[in-house]
């Protein structure tokens, strides 16, 4: 049972570490889909495209209808990757939802409490361990 528990655990931070780094995904996808999208929406003719933007996106050599086809097929792919990367988070989100630690005990189903006792004037370290009543000694929430 401790077992489940702790790879409970380790899932969740895994199933977060994977959420972060898809978040950070998307947030660069949309950077650069606005990009090129505000790019393509420009009133100035595709042949005003600075020569970084050129070289950043790696189409030297191609014509103007060429550039314009390249971008809108760029923007394409950008919105199936950020689709892909929606449903993933979603997915993330669904199985987050499921694994709910108790935070009174972290997940190990009963609490301690560490106190001193004296008996006939030596102290003595007690360790009092009951079942965590918010879980009822699960480890988990529902």
């Amino acid at each position: 049972m401790i077992d489940e528990k702790i790879l409970s655990k380790i899932k969740k931070q895994e199933l977060k570490k994977q959420l972060d780094e898809l978040t950070s995904k998307k947030n660069d996808l949309l950077k650069i889909f606005n990009d090129i999208e505000s790019l393509i929406n420009k009133e100035k003719s595709i042949t005003d495209i600075s020569e970084s933007f050129l070289n950043y996106y790696e189409l030297n050599g191609l014509t103007n209808f060429d550039l314009k086809i390249a971008l809108k097929t760029t923007l394409y792919e950008i919105k199936k990757s950020l689709t892909s990367i929606n449903g993933q988070i979603d997915q993330i989100h669904e199985l987050l939802n499921g694994i709910s630690i108790c935070p009174d005990c972290m997940g190990d189903g009963f609490q301690t409490t560490h106190y001193i006792e004296r008996s006939l004037g030596t102290p003595t370290n007690s360790v009092n361990s009951t079942t965590c009543q918010k879980c009822n000694g699960t480890g988990e929430l529902e």
